[in-house]
């Protein structure tokens, strides 16, 4: 029988406790500041890059904004940048981080914990990460979490799914046909720390649970309408619809 089959993703337990029959059997994870602290290897790399490009660095409140948006939209929103210097920005920040600072992460406390659960309940999880795709299955792979999830998706190389809108609606379809004849019931979940995640979702039509453990922050989330805000990924009240 396929794994995917008559999927019930922990519905019952949710029915009993709070009289919901909503149930999540689609979950996509954020990777930065949702999965890991990246922030380290982030900023120092961001460090790197404006040391290159002979620029005034920002302060470290400003380099921790950078951390879950598209590398693209920071640079130009938070920095200014035109087109020019955003793309030599991108190319030595992509050149620069997998040298190392890419590994230079913490896994968030209960998240080994929570993925390997949602995944024993045969739900289908993939990774939706501005990141680019190759450095996002590197990560993955080296904090040891590739075999609980069925797809990780990020943005292109070549700036192809540049927006988290467009990273998110790829993973849906990837999603969908993994699930396609083996449940009548496709219901999708989001899972991020910025209101990029939210909007990405929201654009896709599913809802997102935003996490407080991450690089947001309540009011960020609310502004944006989340449709739940937990305070950790050791939080499990986003299972069902309470």
């Amino acid at each position: 029988m396929n794994k995917y089959k008559n999927i019930t993703f922990i519905r019952d337990i949710y029915e009993r406790e709070n009289n919901s029959t909503e149930f999540f059997n689609l979950v996509l994870f954020d990777l930065d500041g949702t999965i890991i602290d990246s922030g380290r290897g982030i900023m120092n790399t961001l460090e790197y890059v404006f040391e290159t490009m002979q620029r005034q660095c920002p302060d470290r409140d400003t380099l921790r904004k950078f951390i879950g948006p598209p590398l693209v939209w920071s640079f130009k929103n938070l920095c200014g940048f035109d087109d020019e210097a955003t793309r030599e920005g991108v190319a030595i920040y992509r050149e620069h981080y997998p040298k190392g600072e890419m590994y230079n992460n913490d896994v968030y406390d209960g998240v080994k914990e929570l993925i390997k659960f949602i995944k024993e309940q045969g739900a289908v999880l993939e990774v939706a990460t501005s990141k680019p795709e190759p450095f996002a299955k590197k990560i993955i792979e080296h904090i040891g979490l590739t075999e609980y999830f069925d797809a990780v998706i990020g943005s292109g190389m070549d700036n192809t799914r540049s927006t988290k809108s467009e990273v998110v609606a790829y993973a849906l379809k990837t999603g969908k046909d993994i699930l396609k004849n083996d449940t009548t019931i496709v219901n999708p979940l989001m899972i991020g720390d910025r209101h990029h995640d939210i909007d990405g979702a929201h654009e896709n039509n599913i809802k997102c649970a935003a996490v407080l453990s991450g690089y947001g922050n309540t009011q960020e989330f609310e502004k944006a309408g989340a449709d739940y805000i937990l305070s950790d990924m050791r939080d499990k009240r986003w299972f069902a619809g309470v």
